[in-house]
């Protein structure tokens, strides 16, 4: 796998200059740093809104660091936000979704939202420390990318576009 594969139709002048940086570090990239990330990044159940159960203990995680994110752990805050996405929008046409779905018991099925998008994420989790065990340590980086690249391009994307947008306002705010 190479970061050329992750993105492909794209050259990379056309991926958003965040994601060029990333697929850039694309071979020092640790896969299992992204699951720890994910490992570590807590919910708040008792939360009524749906973003704010997911993202707060992501949100005091960096604050607590001093607002420093690594490239795993901004890799591993996309792949919670595409199962949110999932789960907002239920896309039942996703074979991801279908999949990680599918392994949880039925009665999972009609919790709250945020509760679905840990047990998704812990099937992830499990997924991808799988497909480590049988295709080695750089099958999680690469399924990690493959799951937000391929699988997912429209809504990563998207979230990468908007990061570059909001960066291009903070510079200018800085040069003004």
């Amino acid at each position: 796998m190479t970061a050329k594969n992750l993105i492909p139709n794209t050259t990379m002048k056309e991926a958003p200059s965040l994601l060029q940086k990333i697929l850039e570090q694309y071979e020092t990239l640790n896969g299992e740093k992204i699951l720890e990330s994910l490992r570590s990044f807590p919910f708040d159940h008792k939360e009524p809104n749906f973003a704010e159960a997911c993202l707060k203990g992501i949100k005091k995680h960096f604050e607590e660091k001093g607002r420093k994110m690594s490239y795993e752990e901004l890799l591993a805050v996309l792949v919670r936000a595409n199962i949110m996405y999932f789960v907002e929008k239920g896309h039942i046409q996703n074979l991801w979704y279908l999949l990680l779905y599918a392994l949880l018991p039925q009665e999972l099925h009609n919790v709250p939202k945020s509760v679905l998008v840990e047990k998704i994420e812990i099937e992830f989790i499990k997924f991808m420390e799988t497909l480590k065990l049988i295709y080695g340590e750089n099958a999680v980086k690469d399924g990690v990318l493959k799951f937000l690249f391929k699988e997912n391009r429209e809504f990563t994307f998207s979230v990468f576009h908007t990061i570059d947008f909001l960066l291009e306002i903070e510079k200018e705010r800085m040069l003004n």
